[in-house]
């Protein structure tokens, strides 16, 4: 076959295949403005002059272009293909089938490794989130105890104190009283004297007189 019966067939199922999207566009109740649109919504950019091309068979089509059109007008990529189309031979139309398959394939695969991605991404960020909540939930507990503390020893600050004035009431008490018991042997000797022996027991019941607690 020479290079002319190759580009002859190519252009006679270019323009079995535009006779074949006319077709299904009229069946779908579409003008040629409206399918491009449906097209250019998926990805690919097309115009109502794009879809005239087509149909007249004046312009090939992508494998790109072949999927947005059967998914514009809902129908599968087998239904678009002419059902005897001149010089395109049962293996052939099998064989770019599997190409559009494993095309297809290739695509599902790629998605489906983004989408577990985007699944590890996400479990990882929860794990996260679980963590800094966590952490603001032991702080939280943290100022808490802090705060119980503080508090615990303020109380114990100011019972310390109480009970350190207490005691330095108790003593100067206990010194005014000592002091007038020494006042009062120093008279008793002054007045007349006594042998030594005398002053000492004196001054041991002087003594034991200021260390008894004073009766109210």
């Amino acid at each position: 076959m020479t290079r002319g019966d190759g580009d002859q067939q190519s252009s006679e199922i270019e323009v079995a295949f535009g006779r074949r999207l006319r077709d299904l566009r009229l069946q779908s109740r579409l003008s040629q403005a409206q399918l491009a649109a449906l097209v250019s919504d998926r990805g690919v950019a097309w115009h109502q002059t794009t879809v005239a091309k087509t149909e007249a068979g004046t312009r090939s089509i992508r494998l790109a272009e072949l999927a947005a059109v059967a998914d514009a007008l809902g129908l599968d990529l087998t239904v678009l293909l002419p059902p005897h189309a001149p010089g395109l031979t049962i293996d052939e139309d099998a064989r770019q089938a599997d190409e559009w398959l494993d095309q297809i394939e290739s695509v599902a695969f790629d998605l489906e490794d983004v989408l577990h991605a985007a699944e590890v991404e996400l479990k990882h960020a929860a794990d996260a989130s679980a963590l800094a909540n966590t952490a603001y939930r032991d702080a939280v507990n943290a100022q808490r105890h802090a705060a119980v503390q503080e508090d615990r020893a303020a109380r114990e600050v100011f019972r310390v104190q109480h009970q350190l004035k207490e005691l330095m009431t108790h003593a100067q008490i206990q010194l005014q009283k000592s002091s007038s018991a020494d006042a009062l042997l120093s008279r008793l000797i002054k007045r007349e004297p006594i042998s030594a022996s005398l002053q000492e027991l004196l001054r041991k019941i002087a003594g034991g007189a200021a260390s008894r607690p004073r009766a109210d």
